[in-house]
């Protein structure tokens, strides 16, 4: 089962599956938008769908703080 959790300490999403990090998502917070910075899914995990899952987890939780996603 994956999850995405934020970890503001490194400004960054991660997801997890089996509560093992397989990705992660670098971003910076612009006022009221978030800056996508990176996206990272580890060698072993790719080729799973993991990076989209990633985005698409990272976009719906900005979108729930109200804010806007500038991707870079």
């Amino acid at each position: 089962m994956t999850e995405i959790t934020d970890n503001p300490d490194q400004s960054r999403f991660e997801l997890r599956d089996g509560g093992e990090l397989v990705g992660w998502l670098d971003y910076r917070p612009a006022g009221e938008s978030v800056i996508l910075a990176h996206t990272e899914v580890l060698e072993a995990h790719g080729g799973k769908g993991y990076g989209g899952t990633l985005v698409e987890g990272a976009l719906e939780a900005i979108d729930a703080q109200g804010k806007t996603a500038i991707a870079t």
